[in-house]
């Protein structure tokens, strides 16, 4: 139900479409990512990958992203410097 911007990727030489996506207008995200096929003349969805839930800025635990560093931390020249 969002505007989405559809972009078909078609490959050369066959001309024919190998991918389709659709990307939200106002976000960029991608919502749809389809693989098509062709058989019988028609086009075929060999994949599909739908993004039904998307949460933006979700709160995470204060220590998820902490780095530990050793208390002692020394730091050594190059080999080469002269």
């Amino acid at each position: 139900g969002r505007d989405a911007l559809i972009v078909d990727w078609t490959p050369q030489p066959t001309g024919l479409i190998a991918d389709r996506f659709r990307i939200d207008s106002l976000t960029g995200v991608l919502l749809r990512h389809q693989v098509l096929g062709k058989t019988g003349g028609g086009e075929r969805v060999e994949s599909d990958l739908v993004v039904t839930h998307i949460v933006f800025d979700p709160e995470f635990p204060s220590g998820l992203f902490s780095v530990g560093l050793p208390e002692t931390l020394h730091f050594a020249a190059p080999l080469d410097a002269e």
